[in-house]
């Protein structure tokens, strides 16, 4: 073998730690073909050439990866949202809050268009205050109706008497086509 003295053993073989060759088959077969083809004191030089090159990636990681083992590269990124599926800012929804409540000159139809937008993507941000006063004023006892009708879905307080009220149960009345039809 004409590598025997100029690649050590210690760098020829499999890694313990991942189980894959240190030097490429391939790589291993180039150095070869390299010394073969020297004479003299070409092939002097060529072997110097390559425990300098062995020895000076010894020390490289991403060398070693790339240049003895055939592997590609590791990628870096800047992009840190990459592969990680829907991210949430929730900084830019309060911008878009505070730019809704801000008293600026903007045209009428502008801001509305801004005010539909954002209750678009936020239908429950704005409402979450007002569950909150609701419940801390349910807490304290005193009892203020949401509408200006005192009714609101989905209430279902006991009666003054500590007793619940009876439920309404929905009307079975026939549609006005099967009434009509009857009715002659």
């Amino acid at each position: 073998d004409p590598l025997f003295g100029v690649v050590l053993d210690s760098q020829v073989g499999i890694n313990p730690l991942n189980g894959r060759p240190k030097i490429a088959d391939e790589v291993l077969e180039g150095m070869r073909h390299y010394l073969l083809e020297a004479e003299g004191a070409e092939k002097l030089a060529r072997k110097e050439r390559i425990k300098w090159s062995l020895k000076e990636i010894e020390h490289d990681p991403i060398a070693q990866k790339t240049m003895l083992r055939l592997e590609p590269p590791p990628t870096f990124t800047a992009d840190l949202n990459k592969g990680k599926g829907f991210v949430f800012d929730f900084q830019k929804q309060n911008e878009n809050l505070r730019s809704m409540n801000s008293p600026g000159g903007s045209k009428l139809m502008a801001s509305a268009f801004r005010v539909g937008n954002a209750l678009s993507m936020e239908p429950r941000l704005l409402g979450l205050a007002s569950e909150d006063v609701a419940f801390s004023e349910s807490a304290s006892g005193s009892w203020n109706p949401g509408g200006s009708t005192g009714y609101n879905i989905g209430i279902s307080d006991a009666c003054s008497s500590g007793t619940k009220g009876r439920s309404a149960m929905p009307r079975r009345r026939p549609g006005s086509f099967v009434r009509k039809s009857q009715g002659k």
